[in-house]
């Protein structure tokens, strides 16, 4: 019965894992057509600072700050994914660890 609920709980947990990552990897999506955007729109102000270089140069500003920030978050989405795939890890280590202690108590009985 120990068993059975351990086992139930990983299942819980590797769901749990499984939804994140699939939510991690639409942000993921969403942002790469982002910075994909941004880099068209840097790429095009880019282009329009040859012909007006003061006014665009603080566009350009703008869009490589906005850039750096989509990446910085991108790189959180990818830490805090890493953060939850290691705490599913340890909880079936500890899983493993307790279900093999109660076979031993079954097999001792």
């Amino acid at each position: 019965s120990g068993t059975a609920a351990l086992a139930a709980h990983g299942a819980k947990l590797k769901a749990s894992l499984a939804a994140a990552a699939d939510e991690h990897n639409r942000s993921i999506a969403t942002l790469v057509a982002e910075v994909g955007g941004l880099r068209a729109q840097l790429d095009e102000a880019h282009r329009a600072n040859a012909a007006e270089p003061n006014r665009t140069a603080e566009a350009v500003a703008l869009l490589e700050a906005k850039l750096a920030e989509e990446r910085a978050c991108a790189a959180a989405a990818v830490a805090a994914l890493a953060a939850r795939e290691a705490e599913f890890n340890e909880t079936m280590a500890a899983a493993v660890v307790e279900r093999n202690c109660t076979a031993t108590t079954i097999a001792t009985l």
